[in-house]
């Protein structure tokens, strides 16, 4: 039963209970009763009045406490998947930093990033798995936060390895030429030499924006959940 056939069902419920008390207690009012023998006809309509009302109460009640339970378990769900994507990323940027990062921070613009590294084809398995429940992050901000993040770290685990298989074309490429001597195969050297320069200067501008966004990131889910703790 989805939840608002749930709601529906119970505005249905209390407004007919509601229609149906007023109208019992409209009847007495405009028709009270004159004598002895009207009273235990009365007694048992004013009972189903009661009983009427006491239902509406029950199902008021009941309608408020599921509505009241369904948001903090969502809010809950949505605490928990901030709290895992924040985990991840934050996992993912230390393997980063160990393997890639300190060594990309050493190179300069102008050199080759020379390092053949392999990330692995799908990093990102919390975000993969929540990327159909991002919608329910209330806020919007946060929610970009997310998105643009991990959008930076898929682009830039795609670079390493775009980067990598450059490396590889350049040795095959040099061992060519130097088997050759040809021209052509110098000037493939060459262009593919250019080529990693240039690439090895977005790779480090990739660098730092990822880190700097991993870091808003953080402090976004930080404040978002102190703010839904009350602290």
């Amino acid at each position: 039963m989805s939840k608002a056939f749930r709601e529906t069902a119970s505005g249905i419920a209390i407004a007919v209970g509601l229609l149906v008390a007023g109208y019992f207690l409209g009847a007495f009012l405009n028709h009270p009763p004159t004598k002895n023998s009207d009273w235990p006809a009365w007694v048992q309509a004013i009972g189903s009045i009661g009983a009427i009302f006491v239902a509406v109460a029950v199902s008021y009640y009941q309608y408020t406490t599921t509505r009241q339970l369904t948001a903090t378990k969502e809010q809950q769900e949505t605490e928990a998947m901030l709290q895992g994507l924040r985990d991840e990323i934050d996992v993912i940027r230390e393997g980063f930093q160990l393997n890639v990062g300190a060594e990309l921070e050493k190179s300069a613009d102008g050199e080759i990033f020379n390092r053949r590294r392999y990330p692995a084809d799908r990093p990102f398995v919390v975000y993969d798995a929540c990327a159909g429940q991002l919608g329910k992050i209330p806020d919007a901000q946060l929610r970009r936060n997310v998105i643009r993040t991990y959008t930076q770290a898929r682009g830039l685990s795609l670079s390493i390895r775009t980067n990598t298989h450059l490396l590889e074309e350049l040795m095959s490429a040099n061992i060519r030429w130097n088997f050759t001597k040809t021209e052509f195969d110098k000037r493939v050297v060459d262009d593919l030499r250019t080529s990693l320069i240039d690439y090895g200067s977005k790779l480090r501008q990739g660098y730092q924006g990822t880190r700097e966004s991993i870091e808003t990131l953080n402090k976004a889910v930080d404040e978002f959940l102190n703010k839904s703790h009350g602290r």
